[in-house]
């Protein structure tokens, strides 16, 4: 939904394409890597394994926005944080939000915060009008 909507949008689609690559992986990444603008590379820090994609991205000139998992912090050390854009929480938040609640109100609190991102995308308010 969200790839037809910016694919669609005429004031996005000439500055930014969104493509599903069926079947995804490494030995498809040579003819992804070169091309790519832009990674997002999101990994709950601390929870999810983290990957060496971001840096073959970096090293061929993409930009990276992504959250604060292990691979994004120690792209940051080398390039510098104005050059890398980091958000969400740290591991050390994560951990001391799991030590300081119940999992059921940390389900509350992902759970509001996806339905609403859900209820804006599907409204058509997220990404702007689609043509």
């Amino acid at each position: 939904m969200v790839a037809t909507k910016i694919n669609n949008d005429p004031q996005t689609n000439k500055h930014l394409r969104i493509l599903f690559i069926p079947n995804y992986n490494a030995s498809k990444e040579h003819i992804v890597v070169p091309s790519v603008d832009f990674n997002e590379q999101i990994s709950l820090p601390g929870e999810e394994a983290c990957t060496t994609i971001s840096e073959k991205f970096i090293l061929n000139g993409a930009l990276i926005i992504g959250s604060h998992d292990a691979t994004n912090q120690n792209i940051a050390k080398h390039i510098g944080q104005d050059n890398i854009s980091l958000f969400g929480m740290t591991y050390d938040e994560i951990r001391d939000l799991k030590k300081n609640k119940k999992h059921q109100e940390i389900s509350k609190m992902i759970g509001k915060e996806f339905k609403e991102t859900v209820k804006q995308v599907l409204a058509g308010n997220a990404f702007g009008t689609c043509h």
